[in-house]
């Protein structure tokens, strides 16, 4: 089982918390698998603070339908020496 890593909770701690319970149970899942339990809590106020929670799953999917138009260079006929290969 993976924690927070909070040994003494502050204010900013039980945000942190009630974030993840209301809107992120999916989202700190996820995140505590992949990272192993290890920068959990500040990867997971990252997303508090981005707004980031259960509602914006699935992030694989919105960034494959997306990605190609903020990443991939275009290029038009006459930039390519098509003889070259």
């Amino acid at each position: 089982m993976f924690e927070l890593g909070v040994a003494e909770p502050r204010d900013k701690d039980d945000e942190l918390v009630k974030y993840i319970m209301a809107k992120a149970r999916k989202v700190f899942a996820i995140t505590a698998q992949i990272l192993k339990g290890k920068d959990v809590k500040t990867a997971m106020a990252l997303f508090m603070r981005h707004a980031i929670g259960d509602d914006k799953l699935p992030i694989l999917h919105s960034m494959q339908t997306s990605q190609h138009t903020r990443d991939s260079p275009t290029f038009t006929d006459d930039e390519i020496d098509y003889a070259e290969h």
